[in-house]
């Protein structure tokens, strides 16, 4: 079957439930027929780069799957590696921290001790208790300072990066595949992105050969340039790309300070126009706000994340409607016409499953909730999906829809 459409895939973030609903989506698209070989361009953030990164290699989702539940041992991945605490951070913290601790506590008693001189000898009593308050004000300000200054992100990447490390520069064993932490060896283009932290820019690693095409997207499409960063492990890159503000320190990439993808942007539907020209682009968000339920009956936490999904679900939906509504006004390939499919959790999913990024005693259940979503969309709309399969040439095979909607 002749490929006439290139095809992009985008991997959002959303913790370990998210890896696992992003496995199922990936597993069902793999049993329809699609698989890395039908991929011209594969971009992820976040927990989504751990994935894109193997998929990349090669390593299909269903291996991906036997590994991650414990029933092969290629990519067994121990989560515990995402727990490496941050000793480096704290060590540094400490050596720069007493200065400044003692400069805050003077500070605050240098100010009390002031207003006690300039106090109204005729009202000591209503002085007495302005001056207390002022004081423990200022104590409580100063410990606010303090707390800053003696906190750090508890966690690091370097366990992840570490793991990462040793697993793509070995044979896996698997049909004779070598996997790969260099970007330049993949056959499929693959773009990692994370967030520069001091320069509020969004920072792309990939391969050279997609170089001077950001040069030329940066010349031409955005409004904030982003920069691309060379000669970057892949491993590197995915610590870089998942190091969650608060949580994980900072990772130092060619001398930036790095942080979490997601934090600039959700799913990086631009750089599958912008560097690959796709004419399909398939999104898998799994970070969807929860619809229904008492909202008065949740804790902090379930709030806190609530939130954070509505933050971070609602640029790209309204950058898909932008384009869908104004994408033939703008210039060149933004004018072209595409197809996105977004993939992500049902609108009343109030499961909790989907709700907690570190939930990890349901795996299996995100798993399948990812593949059902899939499944669902191509049962739906059977004629599309076969038009597409076919100006793509990929060689959609229904018979995984039937067996599917038997169990």
């Amino acid at each position: 079957m002749s490929k006439n459409k290139k095809i992009a895939l985008a991997l959002a973030g959303g913790g370990v439930a998210g890896i696992e609903f992003e496995i199922g989506a990936l597993m069902a698209m793999w049993d329809l027929g699609m698989t890395v070989e039908n991929l011209d361009f594969i971009t992820g953030i976040s927990a989504g780069s751990i994935l894109a990164a193997l998929i990349a290699n090669g390593v299909t989702p269903h291996e991906i799957n036997e590994s991650l539940h414990g029933r092969a041992d290629e990519y067994n991945f121990p989560f515990r590696t995402l727990y490496k605490l941050n000793y480096e951070g704290f060590g540094r913290r400490l050596m720069k921290v007493t200065p400044r601790v003692n400069g805050i506590v003077k500070r605050a008693v240098n100010d009390g001790l002031s207003r006690f001189k300039r106090r109204n000898k005729k009202n000591l009593l209503k002085h007495a208790i302005g001056s207390t308050l002022d004081s423990v004000l200022d104590l409580g300000s100063a410990g606010i300072d303090i707390v800053n200054a003696l906190t750090v992100p508890p966690f690091n990447m370097s366990g992840l990066e570490k793991y990462f490390r040793e697993r793509l520069n070995q044979p896996t064993g698997l049909d004779d595949r070598v996997v790969s932490d260099s970007f330049d060896e993949l056959k499929t283009d693959l773009v990692i992105t994370a967030t520069d932290a001091n320069n509020k820019c969004r920072v792309l690693m990939g391969p050279q050969r997609l170089e001077c095409k950001m040069q030329r997207a940066n010349a031409d499409y955005f409004v904030s340039k982003d920069v691309y960063l060379l000669d970057v492990p892949i491993s590197r890159a995915i610590a870089a790309s998942s190091s969650i503000p608060g949580l994980y320190g900072l990772t130092d990439v060619q001398g930036r300070k790095l942080f979490d993808g997601e934090v600039y942007d959700t799913a990086n539907v631009d750089l599958a126009i912008t560097l690959a020209n796709a004419d399909l682009v398939m999104v898998v968000n799994p970070l969807k706000p929860r619809i229904g339920g008492n909202i008065e009956q949740w804790g902090l936490v379930d709030q806190l994340q609530q939130s954070l999904r509505m933050m971070i679900e609602m640029p790209v939906k309204k950058y898909l409607k932008y384009l869908k509504i104004h994408g033939k006004h703008l210039p060149a390939p933004w004018n072209k016409h595409r197809d996105i499919i977004l993939i992500e959790p049902e609108d009343c999913e109030e499961d909790p499953v989907m709700f907690h990024y570190f939930l990890m005693r349901s795996k299996e259940k995100a798993v399948k909730l990812g593949y059902g979503r899939v499944m669902e969309d191509v049962d739906r709309r059977r004629d599309y999906h076969a038009r597409m399969a076919d100006e793509c040439g990929v060689d959609l095979d229904m018979s995984a829809v039937d067996a599917w909607k038997k169990k």
